[in-house]
């Protein structure tokens, strides 16, 4: 069984006089885990940054902070999540 998209979303904030920010999670349902998160970052420049805040593969939520890389600077972000069956990915992954 492959995994399917269960979130994407572009993230995108406007230049200001303080480094933009935002936290979110994204949950799956309770019989998927989470098997992939992709984060790209659209802008020329690739000085975004993205972090993991809290859950991630393996578990049924993962938490994205994305920030800009300084003041007087956005981002813009391609965020997606993915998820497959619970049985699934603890086969593949010898858990």
């Amino acid at each position: 069984m492959a995994s399917k998209v269960i979130y994407s979303k572009v993230h995108q904030e406007n230049p200001a006089i303080w480094v933009r920010s935002d936290t979110f999670t994204v949950n799956c349902s309770k019989s998927d885990v989470i098997n992939a998160v992709k984060v790209l970052d659209l802008r020329e420049d690739k000085t975004g940054e993205a972090y993991i805040k809290g859950g991630g593969i393996g578990q049924t939520y993962v938490t994205v902070e994305l920030d800009s890389p300084s003041i007087f600077r956005g981002y813009n972000f391609l965020v997606q999540v993915y998820a497959i069956h619970a049985n699934n990915f603890l086969f593949h992954h010898g858990k």
